[in-house]
């Protein structure tokens, strides 16, 4: 499941500014993975930016949901 966000042709076309996507660290047992994500500046005013993740699925019925939870980083 994780894959389709990891994948840089597809994340672009919810984000158009994501530039890089990695994995730092999978966490099977809990569905979820640490996701460093690069972006391009939006515009020629600002700086590009990069953020990491706890990135976590789950199924609750028939629809699955992910959460982002914000890791801070140096």
């Amino acid at each position: 499941v994780a894959s389709c966000f990891l994948d840089i042709s597809r994340i672009i076309k919810w984000n158009k500014y994501i530039r890089k996507v990695d994995i730092k660290a999978r966490i099977s047992s809990e569905n979820s993975i640490i996701v460093h994500e690069q972006h391009q500046p939006p515009s020629k005013f600002s700086r590009g930016r990069d953020f990491v993740f706890n990135r976590h699925v789950f199924k609750a019925n028939s629809e699955y949901y992910f959460i982002d939870i914000p890791v801070e980083h140096n």
